[in-house]
């Protein structure tokens, strides 16, 4: 039997077999000689288990990209496959919220999405809740065991994400209905390895009262430096732009795993190795929920003594500075 051959057996198999260990084993076949088409299809399935292994996932999702890259498949030919854009929500007990949240994606006009949702180990049955949701658009993974930090399930999540481009909504926050549309025609139109929203809105609760206002950017998009031309924009957050999804692995960019600004170091390489950037001139927002209750980084400031994990995520962008002689003046 050849590699072909043996690639075809086991998609026959898994296709009518299910556990997710022959499905794997197929993808891992396919993948090896070319067949990307079937080992996205299967991977599809696959990523839709329940209580699948998160190390698995992420060891099949790397063979297929790798086999991608190796036999040139482009995207055009995997359009019923590959989502256009992948959005990741990680949540730590957000039962109340969560479903406000996920629907609010699921929702957009702009309709070629997955959202791969993240439950980090929570207690309160929000994971219960998303599983009532029959959208297969939705892929549920669950840690055991919170990891006490926001950029572990988001980690996760960019390791088996499929998008040509990558979003970030926390749980407590929601979009408006065309939010992904516009970012999605402005990343496209212009080529770019970023698309920033030109503006959010900002929700607060004081005494009872929502309080709502809109923040806008500042952005330039070349300031010259003594050695280092770059743009400039007063946006430090994960969650009000989209991304190419190659900017992420093409420079090995993921999340710190510490309790406060686990986007730091993120923003500050993807902002330095994006070829291209663009600034969206978007009319839907982002709904940012200030100050939410019982999130992971406002229950870690909550505490006294964090001064070392406020300083982490710093310390970290400059580590990566020297390590890689980035421009003193970026």
């Amino acid at each position: 039997m050849n590699q072909q051959q043996k690639a075809l057996y086991s998609y026959i198999k898994a296709s009518k077999y299910e556990p997710s260990s022959f499905i794997a084993a197929a993808i891992i076949d396919n993948a090896k000689v070319g067949n990307i088409i079937i080992a996205e299809k299967l991977y599809s399935q696959l990523i839709r288990v329940r209580d699948i292994d998160i190390d698995l996932l992420i060891h099949v999702r790397k063979l297929v990209d790798r086999s991608r890259q190796k036999y040139k498949v482009m995207n055009e030919y995997l359009h019923d496959s590959i989502p256009k854009i992948s959005v990741i929500v990680p949540f730590y007990n957000r039962k109340d919220k969560i479903l406000g949240c996920i629907n609010s994606v699921l929702n957009q006009s702009f309709g070629d999405i997955e959202i791969i949702a993240v439950d980090d180990g929570s207690t309160d049955g929000g994971n219960e809740i998303l599983l009532e949701i029959t959208d297969p658009r939705l892929v549920i993974i669950r840690n055991e065991k919170a990891s006490g930090n926001s950029g572990a399930p988001r980690n996760i999540a960019l390791k088996i994400a499929r998008g040509e481009y990558i979003a970030f909504v926390d749980s407590d926050d929601c979009v408006e209905l065309n939010y992904f549309s516009e970012l999605y025609q402005c990343i496209v139109k212009n080529n770019a390895d970023i698309a920033f929203s030109k503006w959010f809105k900002k929700i607060n609760y004081q005494n009872g009262r929502r309080e709502e206002s809109k923040i806008y950017y500042k952005y330039i998009d070349r300031v010259r430096y003594i050695n280092y031309d770059s743009f400039f924009i007063n946006s430090f957050v994960i969650w009000d732009k989209i991304y190419r999804r190659e900017l992420f692995h093409n420079n090995l960019i993921y999340l710190s795993e510490s309790k406060i600004g686990a986007d730091t170091l993120m923003i500050a390489k993807t902002y330095y190795y994006a070829k291209n950037v663009c600034m969206c001139d978007n009319k839907s927002a982002y709904k940012y929920f200030a100050f939410s209750h019982n999130s992971v980084s406002q229950l870690h400031r909550k505490n006294t003594g964090n001064l070392i994990e406020e300083d982490r995520p710093y310390r970290e962008v400059f580590l990566w500075i020297d390590k890689f002689n980035i421009s003193k003046d970026y």
